[in-house]
C-alpha cells in the first residue's frame, strides 16, 4: 500500500471509529507471503481474519460469509433479540449473493 501497510491501517481505522463510537466492520487480510505467525500478528493488528493466497473462490465465499452472518446476528440482536433465530436464512440470501457476484466477477 502507497501510505501505509495493512497493519498500521487496520489500527487507524479501529481507533478512529473506536473515537467515534462507531460500528467497527469485519476486517480481513488477505496476504501473498503467509508466513508462520502472520495469522497471530494481523489478529494482534485488530483483523477479524486472514486469507493466504493462493485460495479458491469457495474459501473466499466462506471467509465472507462468516463475516456477513456475524453482521446480520449483530443488527437482528440489535433491532430484536426475539429475532435473532431467523439469522440462519437472512444469512443464506446473503450468501447466496456473494457466490453470484463473484460468479459473474471471476471466470
Amino acid at each position: 500500500m502507497p501510505v501505509m501497510n495493512g497493519f498500521d491501517a487496520t489500527r487507524e481505522i479501529r481507533a478512529i471509529l473506536r473515537q467515534k463510537q462507531r460500528h467497527q466492520p469485519a476486517i480481513l487480510a488477505v496476504t501473498a507471503n503467509s508466513v508462520q505467525g502472520d495469522r497471530e500478528r494481523c489478529l494482534s493488528a485488530g483483523m477479524d481474519d486472514m486469507l493466504s493466497k493462493p485460495f479458491s473462490r469457495q474459501e473466499l465465499i466462506a471467509a465472507v460469509a462468516q463475516w456477513i452472518a456475524r453482521e446480520e446476528r449483530r443488527r437482528l440482536h440489535a433491532a430484536s433479540p426475539a429475532l435473532l433465530p431467523l439469522v440462519v436464512a437472512s444469512g443464506l440470501t446473503s450468501i447466496i449473493a456473494l457466490q453470484a457476484l463473484l460468479g459473474m466477477v471471476t471466470r
